[in-house]
């Protein structure tokens, strides 16, 4: 989403009025970043880049607990956790993006 702002008028020192015309832009991101709810049994958050909470969502529930522990789901690969580092259970990186899906 969008906001455009529009504001001014200014009065010069010779009495004409003079109209000045500034504009800010501010944009409102999706939702992305830090905690996007659970998937699954997963507490799902995104703790690194601007991924979409949708993107984050659908790629834990790619990842097969019971498979490989280093798996590819869609652009990102996504690696399980040792025990010893529990609530987490794995995390998925692609590029400068990371995902990590913990024990609520």
């Amino acid at each position: 989403m969008t906001l455009l702002l529009v504001a001014g008028s200014l009065a010069s020192c010779g009495g004409d009025e003079e109209t000045v015309t500034t504009t800010e832009t501010v944009t409102t991101p999706p939702a992305r970043s830090g905690d996007c709810g659970t998937q699954g049994a997963y507490a799902v958050k995104v703790v690194k880049g601007e991924v979409p909470c949708a993107t984050a969502k659908s790629t834990v529930a790619g990842y097969d607990p019971q498979g490989a522990k280093v798996q590819e789901v869609d652009a990102y690969t996504c690696e399980g956790g040792e025990a010893a580092v529990r609530p987490l259970v794995f995390t998925c990186v692609a590029g400068d993006n990371e995902i990590t899906a913990t024990e609520p």
